[in-house]
């Protein structure tokens, strides 16, 4: 799959526990722009990941899928779960073994998809982000979970961190965790190529409107550098 992200663009996390709820966000956010849409962890833990998977395939017939298994061992297994089922992108921990990392990549070539590896947790990310590139990942993501975010903390307080990664690898990087569209700016010319924002869209009035403003606010952060 080819994954080159020329300018940065945005992903959409759709981490609502409903299938029902969550297509009828993720046509929204589809029609008005967004990319990449992510069937999210909670999501597809409540509903099944080959319901989710086809579904969002069926009613997303262009989107990119994010598939957000948070694969930490069976990287095969869960790598073909996921794309027999329509999903383009496999999400697999950077903490999980290089075996995990790289037999999910050999089924993500296979069919032509790619692995996403978040270094959510990761001890020293810039060092697992070069070696996961290695071992064929075609995006790595900077992650500050939700539970983290509580406490005040989210990705656009890494900048430096976003900058140090981005230099250190190739391939995209992904940002993750508390995104507002006052932060874009910053992360876009920190070397963030792909913006994951999910409440801030999910759970606004207007999701279509919310997605966007980002998109304009990522494309004049782009322009601008």
């Amino acid at each position: 799959m080819n994954t080159h992200i020329e300018k940065p663009t945005l992903q959409v996390a759709v981490d609502v526990p409903s299938l029902e709820t969550a297509v009828k966000i993720a046509r929204v956010v589809s029609e008005a722009g967004a990319r990449f849409i992510e069937a999210g962890t909670p999501l597809i833990k409540n509903e099944g990941a080959a319901r989710v998977l086809r579904k969002f395939r069926e009613q997303l017939p262009r989107a990119r899928i994010v598939a957000d298994f948070k694969t930490m061992d069976a990287g095969a297994l869960e790598a073909e779960i996921a794309f027999k089922n329509g999903g383009d992108v496999l999400c697999v921990l950077g903490v999980a073994d290089n075996a995990t990392i790289r037999s999910a990549v050999e089924v993500a070539d296979a069919y032509g998809k790619a692995v996403l590896v978040d270094l959510m947790k990761v001890p020293n990310p810039v060092k697992r982000a070069v070696e996961v590139e290695k071992l064929g990942a075609s995006i790595v993501c900077l992650h500050v979970g939700l539970d983290v975010q509580k406490t005040g903390e989210t990705v656009a307080s890494k900048l430096e961190l976003v900058r140090k990664v981005s230099e250190a690898v190739s391939i995209p990087v992904a940002v993750a965790g508390g995104i507002r569209l006052d932060r874009v700016k910053a992360l876009v010319a920190s070397g963030a190529k792909l913006l994951v924002v999910g409440s801030a869209i999910v759970k606004s009035r207007n999701p279509a409107g919310e997605t966007a403003s980002f998109l304009q606010a990522i494309e004049e952060a782009w322009q601008q550098l």
